[in-house]
């Protein structure tokens, strides 16, 4: 029959799922990951450069990972010798992960690649045999991952796991959605002390009857992920953790969500903000020949008379860009006025977020100049919606570094004894997947990990807040029903501003993975409430 794929872990799960499966008669197969081609291309470390792991038998395959056209040349071997591929059950996070405190970036962004990268080029590379197997009867799509057996949300402090594996939790959830014919499952693990164990616990959620997508092992206890109510009384907070001496850094800009949260807090306390995005700053005044003018027929035609006048070719493309730089421009202008006419003193830094450089040195100004740093809102993210088939490995990994290394810089940045609050702006993609959003939903489940980690050790609150659509009229008519489908509702602007508020001044240790979003009967509170994250048994 069908091949049953399994990417190679490191205690030997693999080999003893693989046995397992071949005594009740199915045709297992394992893939390793070869570190690194040699230079003559024979392989190394037991591997050589067929896609053939160095093994006497057709049962070995091994690719690099990281690199899609190998890992495509071993598939490809895989369907030479196999017929086809019906299964995949990918065990490669199954490894010791490296302390967070002794990585740099480029530890963190090798971390990444690993995980998420490593997973993506095998999931793209079977997506149309798991379909065509799940048509003819029947797929399965199973990651390992070892974040404690709790997906690090359990009672207790979460330590020794890698947030950077919870992307390929955020894959594949949202590869759930994409695939639903093909039974998709997510399984973490704590300790891997018997193999045996492991493996049984993988070939039992093969075949579990339910519909959960992630399950937890731990000490050979099985548990669920829930969601529950977890309200905040910001009534009963006597000093908030803001006030008009606080020096605030937010990263994503001043257009969008992010101006929108800044405008409350700079109505409510006045501090002094420092915003950090891609854009540059926008002049003071408009430009006289554009100034006043409100029709996008208006505006174009001003521009393209500009560029004409300029001699410079008139092509719509550059009219069209330059009319959306200007309404950016715009945006940004208004934003900023009516932040700084509510007394709130306002900084403006364009910089790339990921740029360590460049970061750390804005960061490590405000220290200089204020004497202090009181709390962060990280914002900054972009959006390339695709489905996993179509995905492109550019676009996965602009999306995912731009919240990702930023994320990082400030973990090592920020000076957390005097640091009153720091909070991710995740989103509900990350907790449920969404279709088109897979390099999302797994920039922001690792966002969601890194925000647990951090908040067991810094004395401020650290929290991950993953947001559910905002009603900010950038929802098309077309994704507001996909949502409505699915029972969630969008967050009207006002009630976002004042939950984020609440959270600020209200969040508790502990609760570092929130969400807040619309309402939905099935798994959340109703009326834009919070809810937490937690393990069930």
């Amino acid at each position: 029959g069908r091949a049953v794929l399994i990417a190679a872990d490191a205690y030997g799960v693999a080999e003893q799922i693989a046995a397992m499966l071949r005594e009740q008669g199915y045709n297992a197969v394992i893939l390793h990951n070869r570190p690194a081609r040699s230079a003559n291309g024979n392989g190394v470390n037991g591997f050589n450069g067929n896609g053939r792991a160095a093994q006497p038998d057709n049962w070995h395959y091994a690719a690099t990972l990281t690199d899609a056209a190998d890992v495509e040349s071993a598939l490809a071997a895989v369907r030479r010798e196999h017929q086809a591929i019906g299964s995949l059950l990918y065990l490669a996070a199954l490894k010791p992960a490296q302390p967070f405190a002794e990585l740099t970036l480029a530890g963190w962004q090798q971390s990444i690649e690993g995980d998420l990268v490593g997973f993506f080029n095998v999931l793209q590379g079977v997506q149309a045999d798991l379909a065509s197997a799940a048509a003819a009867g029947g797929s399965c799509l199973l990651a390992a991952t070892q974040m404690g057996g709790d997906f690090a949300v359990g009672d207790g402090k979460a330590s020794g796991f890698s947030p950077t594996q919870a992307s390929i939790a955020g894959l594949l959830k949202t590869a759930a959605h994409e695939m639903p014919a093909v039974r998709a499952k997510v399984v973490d693990f704590g300790a891997v002390d018997d193999i045996v164990q492991a493996a049984a616990a993988v070939l039992a959620e093969t075949g579990a009857a339910d519909d959960l997508t992630e399950v937890g092992y731990r000490d050979g206890i099985r548990t669920m992920i829930a969601v529950r109510q977890a309200p905040v009384d910001s009534h009963q907070v006597a000093i908030p953790a803001i006030d008009d001496e606080s020096v605030v850094l937010v990263t994503g800009g001043a257009r969008g969500i992010t101006a929108s949260v800044v405008q409350e807090l700079a109505e409510r306390y006045r501090p002094t903000v420092i915003l950090a995005g891609r854009s540059q700053a926008p002049p003071e005044q408009e430009a006289a020949e554009t100034a006043g003018l409100t029709t996008a027929r208006e505006i174009k035609a001003a521009l393209l008379s500009g560029m004409s006048n300029q001699g410079k070719p008139a092509a719509l493309a550059e009219v069209e860009a330059a009319y959306q730089r200007l309404l950016r421009e715009r945006e940004m202008r208004g934003n900023l006025r009516r932040l700084r006419r509510t007394g709130a003193r306002v900084e403006y830094h364009s910089l790339d977020v990921r740029d360590e450089a460049a970061f750390a040195a804005l960061i490590n100004s405000v220290y200089e100049r204020f004497g202090r740093l009181d709390g962060v809102i990280h914002g900054a993210g972009v959006i390339e919606d695709k489905l996993i088939k179509d995905k492109t490995i550019d676009s996965l990994r602009r999306v995912v570094s731009t919240k990702l290394d930023s994320a990082f810089v400030l973990s090592r940045m920020l000076r957390p004894e005097s640091l009153k609050f720091l909070v991710f702006f995740s989103s509900v993609s990350g907790r449920f997947g969404n279709r088109g959003q897979g390099d999302y939903a797994a920039a922001n489940e690792v966002l969601n990990k890194l925000a647990v980690l951090l908040d067991q050790d810094w004395p401020g609150h650290v929290v991950s807040i993953n947001w559910g659509p905002w009603d900010a009229g950038m929802v098309s008519d077309e994704l507001r029903r996909q949502f409505q489908e699915r029972g969630v509702s969008l967050v009207p602007v006002d009630v976002g501003c004042q939950r984020l508020v609440e959270e600020i001044n209200a969040g508790r240790p502990g609760e570092a993975e929130v969400l807040i979003c619309g309402e939905d009967n099935q798994v959340m509170a109703q009326s834009h409430q919070r809810t937490a994250i937690k393990k069930q048994i």
